[in-house]
């Protein structure tokens, strides 16, 4: 989600929140800007009172909002209305329930409520409309079945539904796209290069809308790209590079300039089959990817933000600065112009599309590394003490015994840590259980 968007969706999440509650049934105690007490003492004072919760800012409240719900659920990498959707979910019942129902949806296991690199994948092969749908189909089941739904029934059906319509809008105002085929295996295409092949004719929108899909290859990129690629009327033939590389499985370069393509990776003698091709140009520069040459000598490149669209374009040989290539993929066997093939440039011919999944790449040498485990909680208990001796006084025997009084204060506090964690297990387990009768929304 660009930032003009997720602004729009904070301002529409406080308009649903509201100011300063302390409704005897919220379990969330004194609340503000839909902001409990609970997180107010996480994230912005520990010792915080209700009336610290009354007299919290609309700043301090966005703070919260970024950190605990936004961030904590990659809401930048999800599609337009489908991050507004899981982020809107996540305030009202917990990123626990909104992360565990975006993995069903989509038909993965929620044994997790972690929003991982597949669960984007996933999510980004899907139409945002039919998942918008889905997840805020759910969220209406869920809030129904809760027994607080006849004191906040009325509100919560209200927002949901208002939340679907502006999600809607957010994911069908922009999505005038059809599905683009994954990237066929070609024999001695590199997978970026067929990457490139499956967007030709992406294009970019006129006026101030944006092509989602444009947007959503910054999504797809991930670090500095996702956090500064807003609008498609931004340069974007880096981007269009960046994309095909990381959705192939391999590394990109993280930059949006040209030139900085100069000095990826390794760099080859001269021009190759899908060798990464930088020039310079006036106020900048340029990066495509080779496809060939012409049979009057030049050089054919296909790239992104080619007369605004994804498209062949003939380029003269002189003028590139650098050919690279990916250091963890083969390399060319030669190198040079004249081993290139002679091919014929692509007719240009926009088309609405959308982004296909992105593929994982496994490399003979190394293979796919596995993701780190999970690392679990411990919750330590105190140790029981012996019994107290008869006969004294309640105090007389506290000071004549300091470590058994110690060891009894111990029991106690574990005792009632243990009952308040497994209250909260259960609580938490009774939140995030499963949907009844879900179907996944197919790809």
């Amino acid at each position: 989600m660009v930032a003009s968007t997720y602004d729009e969706a904070l301002r529409r999440l406080l308009a649903h929140e509201g100011g300063y509650t302390n409704h005897p049934s919220d379990p969330g105690g004194p609340t503000n800007f839909g902001v409990t007490l609970a997180d107010y003492r996480r994230y912005i004072k520990p010792d915080a009172t209700a009336a610290d919760v009354r007299a919290m800012s609309v700043d301090q409240a966005k703070v919260i909002y970024r950190k605990r719900y936004w961030d904590a659920q990659r809401c930048d990498e999800l599609p337009p209305g489908v991050d507004y959707s899981v982020f809107d979910y996540g305030v009202n019942s917990g990123v626990g329930r909104s992360g565990k129902v975006l993995r069903r949806v989509v038909g993965l296991p929620d044994s997790a409520s972690v929003v991982t690199d597949q669960v984007l994948a996933y999510a980004r092969a899907r139409d945002p409309r039919v998942l918008v749908a889905a997840i805020c189909d759910e969220r209406l089941a869920f809030l129904k079945s809760l027994k607080t739904w006849p004191v906040f029934g009325r509100g919560w059906g209200t927002r949901v539904a208002e939340v679907r319509a502006a999600s809607l809008a957010m994911a069908g105002a922009t999505q005038r796209v059809t599905p683009s085929p994954a990237p066929v295996p070609v024999a001695g295409t590199p997978p970026w290069l067929a990457r490139m092949n499956a967007i030709l004719g992406l294009y970019e929108f006129p006026g101030t809308t944006d092509n989602p899909a444009i947007i959503g290859m910054a999504k797809t990129c991930g670090g500095k790209i996702a956090k500064t690629y807003r609008h498609d009327a931004t340069p974007w033939c880096a981007l269009t590079v960046n994309y095909c590389l990381i959705a192939s499985g391999l590394p990109g370069d993280d930059s949006l300039w040209a030139l900085d393509f100069a000095h990826y990776c390794v760099r080859l003698k001269g021009a190759a089959v899908g060798a990464i091709a930088t020039k310079t140009r006036e106020g900048g520069g340029h990066v495509f990817l080779v496809v060939g040459r012409t049979r009057d000598g030049r050089l054919v490149g296909r790239g992104g933000n080619q007369r605004d669209m994804v498209c062949d374009e003939v380029f003269d040989p002189s003028s590139i600065t650098a050919y690279t290539w990916p250091k963890d993929y083969p390399q060319p066997a030669q190198a040079g112009f004249a081993t290139l093939p002679i091919v014929e440039p692509a007719p240009k011919a926009k088309r609405d599309l959308a982004l296909p999944p992105p593929t994982r790449l496994e490399l003979p040498a190394k293979g796919i590394i596995p993701p780190p485990k999970a690392v679990k909680e411990v919750v330590t208990k105190g140790m029981p003490a012996g019994g107290a001796a008869g006969g004294l006084g309640f105090w007389d025997w506290v000071v004549v015994h300091p470590w058994e009084t110690a060891g009894i204060a111990l029991v106690g506090a574990g005792v009632i840590g243990g009952a308040v964690y497994a209250l909260n297990r259960w609580h938490q387990a009774r939140h995030e259980a499963p949907t009844p009768g879900l179907v996944p929304v197919a790809a």
